[in-house]
């Protein structure tokens, strides 16, 4: 099965008069639980060589923040630490990923580089680019799914198409695995930044970055935190999950999704820890369907599906009635900047929005009904997805990620779901209401909750 992971993405040849094996970490920047570290580490094994790492930290990257950027230079700094009781070399630059892999190579002398895989349109541009460069072998490995994301060469049509080829290949994907271990020590010393060493918010606040989404004090970066939030998840979030994750007036979620995303944190050890705890049957298989079925669905989407961060996205039934509807009257239409500073009419949205400002998160089942209200308030479908897009990328921990894009998409174009009864402004897509959640939750504890995180100015 590990083979469905490997791509080959330029046929050129290993060197074996080269000088080490190294690793082009972007998207799982972790020392641990990495199929794309331990492979580098394998091959760098079978030519006797040690391994290095390097890292392109670039500040062009669209909807970069402060707040996203001290979160990931947290988990780095850990990482590097990490890589250097493993005697496993680490190269940090301020650079263009890109191009600075292809100079890497050539200083370091690599005999081939290997790349965990990105799913999204400008991580693959990344990789293509490099690809032409650099002129030893360039293998890609898929490293943030627990079932390989090419167990499915299309593009499914929901969670009930892809579920049974996961489930068919779970047993064998979901292993602990050991760790493979460098037989020789990285000696180099090439210039790097001093990623160890380093102060996340001095270095983070110096780049070319979106300094309006400050730093939030509810997230610090790295795998220590990741796993801490794991263990009280597991202690006291688990057991709950499966009949209280859509109660926003608590807190059941395990909020794993920003190290998630930055690949602080492995999918399959969560799911490891998950299946080996002692929560009640139900609220396991729960959660390790959102985990791994959803959470690869989004993947798979991103993959085969160039326009996941469009209209374009929607199946046809959802485009059709999206555009027959489309002329129907909005009582209430918002500006960006209203909705940006959560100055609509509606308290729990306001709430929502609030959260998402405040924490760079916003919980689980409110964050549907938050995207479903933009496209209520919103002149077109195509400027709900914009907006929605904007405002969660720019803010949220886990934003720019398959399971935002897809998230979003199923919200307002009907991705991954099926037609409901019409309606006005939403054809056939799904309805959610902030009314309706009031009715079902005790949605005031979480209006209080998000107020009392605020200051008195701030409140909504």
């Amino acid at each position: 099965m590990f083979e469905k992971r490997i791509v080959d993405l330029n046929g050129r040849p290993v060197d074996p008069s080269g000088h080490c094996v190294m690793y082009w970490m972007q998207r799982s920047q972790r020392a641990f639980d990495n199929p794309a570290l331990s492979f580098a580490i394998d091959l760098a094994n079978d030519l006797s060589q040690p391994v290095a790492v390097y890292f392109g930290l670039f500040d062009e990257y669209t909807m970069g923040s402060v707040r996203a950027f001290k979160f990931m230079l947290e988990g780095l700094k850990e990482t590097a630490a990490a890589f250097g009781q493993r005697g496993i070399g680490f190269v940090m630059r301020r650079e263009r990923p890109w191009e600075g892999v292809v100079r890497a190579a050539c200083e370091l002398g690599a005999c081939a580089v290997v790349v965990d895989e990105d799913y999204l349109n400008i991580g693959r541009a990344w990789r293509n680019e490099a690809a032409r460069g650099l002129a030893v072998r360039f293998l890609q490995v898929d490293s943030e799914t627990v079932v390989p994301a090419r167990v499915c060469d299309h593009e499914e049509w929901g969670a009930y198409t892809l579920r049974p080829k996961i489930l068919r290949a779970l047993d064998e994907c979901l292993v602990d695995r050991a760790e493979a271990e460098p037989r020789r020590r990285w000696r180099g010393a090439p210039e790097s930044i001093d990623a160890a060493a380093l102060d996340p918010l001095t270095l983070a606040s110096s780049l070319h970055v979106e300094h309006s989404a400050e730093p939030t004090p509810y997230f610090r970066g790295g795998m220590q935190h990741a796993n801490e939030r794991l263990a009280r998840f597991l202690e006291r979030g688990l057991p709950r999950y499966g009949h209280e994750r859509n109660e926003i007036g608590l807190s059941v979620s395990s909020e794993l999704s920003p190290y998630l995303h930055f690949g602080q944190i492995a999918s399959l050890r969560v799911a490891l820890a998950v299946r080996d705890s002692d929560a009640p049957d139900d609220c396991v298989e729960a959660f390790l369907d959102q985990l791994i079925v959803r959470r690869e669905l989004a993947i798979n989407f991103c993959i085969y599906n160039s326009g996941y961060d469009t209209i374009d996205a929607a199946p046809k039934w959802a485009a059709d009635t999206l555009e027959q509807h489309i002329s129907d009257p909005r009582p209430d239409i918002y500006s960006t900047e209203e909705l940006e500073f959560a100055s609509t009419h509606d308290d729990l949205w306001n709430a929502a929005q609030t959260e998402l400002v405040r924490f760079g998160k916003i919980h689980p089942y409110m964050r549907m009904v938050w995207a479903k209200k933009l496209l209520e308030w919103t002149p077109t479908p195509a400027e709900a997805m914009s907006r929605a897009i904007y405002l969660n990328d720019k803010y949220a921990l886990d934003g720019r990620d398959p399971n935002g894009y897809a998230n979003i998409a199923w919200c307002i174009c009907g991705k991954h779901d099926r037609p409901f009864a019409e309606r006005r402004i939403f054809g056939k897509v799904r309805y959610m209401s902030t009314d309706a959640t009031k009715r079902k939750t005790r949605w005031r504890d979480y209006v209080d909750r998000v107020n009392a995180s605020v200051s008195p100015a701030g409140q909504v």
